[in-house]
């Protein structure tokens, strides 16, 4: 064959582009390369973005059982504090209970 018949046919293929992509095909690659790394940084950053939010959700979460558990705490602090006075009545009661009644010789006797 003859050049000028390869040569038409290549320019009719498109030859100038096959030549230019041929010069600048690692230009394209890196091109091509920094888009994909954009698109897997976007991806990361919208992942990183959800786990930040239900990082969140659930701090606010946790805050709201220790807040519940810390009002048990104190309601079952109260209440033994209230259990406890009533015991240390009863023992009050029980040490000045007197067994004499109506007269001037308490037994025990008592303060007032």
């Amino acid at each position: 064959m003859d050049w000028t018949i390869i040569a038409t046919i290549l320019a009719s293929l498109g030859g100038r582009e096959f030549f230019t992509w041929l010069t600048n095909r690692k230009a394209y690659a890196r091109k091509e390369n920094a888009s994909a790394k954009d698109a897997e940084l976007s991806v990361h950053e919208k992942q990183i973005e959800r786990y930040e939010q239900r990082l969140a959700q659930r701090d606010v979460k946790v805050d709201a059982i220790y807040k519940e558990l810390r009002e048990e705490q104190k309601r079952n602090l109260d209440l033994i504090e209230k259990v406890n006075a009533l015991e240390f009545q009863v023992e009050l009661r029980e040490l000045q209970k007197c067994e004499k009644r109506g007269c001037k010789d308490r037994e025990p006797p008592g303060v007032y």
